[in-house]
């Protein structure tokens, strides 16, 4: 079973994320609504992938993504960054200084799974 973090503040969009990947089996998903609250799972949770929004209150998915980089621990894990801003320097931000898959929103959960499979296929 592959683990996925999904840090995201949509709650209605990650519970229906978490409930398709766990339907379609293969899956365990942890969701955390807060950057720090998903910083904290890593810790005993030990994904295979992140999903991590970027706009997020207090502590945004760019700081989370800088933390994760940046800890020996946590930077080898693939990240899947989702934003709703259609912005080159966003993208340059996040996905470009780190090589990580970006993809903007609005995103079908099927699409995304899909983008995960592919990435998990590949570690």
């Amino acid at each position: 079973m592959k683990k996925v973090l999904l840090i995201d503040d949509e709650v209605s969009f990650a519970e229906l994320v978490r409930l398709s990947l766990e339907d379609a089996g293969g899956y365990i998903v942890k969701t955390e609504y807060r950057g720090e609250h998903g910083l904290d799972a890593i810790r005993n949770f030990n994904p295979d992938i992140i999903v991590l929004d970027m706009m997020m209150p207090e502590m945004n998915g760019l700081e989370v993504l800088q933390m994760l980089k940046t800890n020996d621990k946590t930077k080898d894990i693939p990240v899947i960054i989702l934003s709703a801003v259609k912005s080159n320097l966003v993208k340059r931000q996040t996905a470009g200084n780190y090589n990580e898959t970006y993809l903007e929103k609005p995103i079908t959960v099927e699409n995304l799974k899909r983008v995960i499979e592919e990435i998990l296929v590949g570690k």
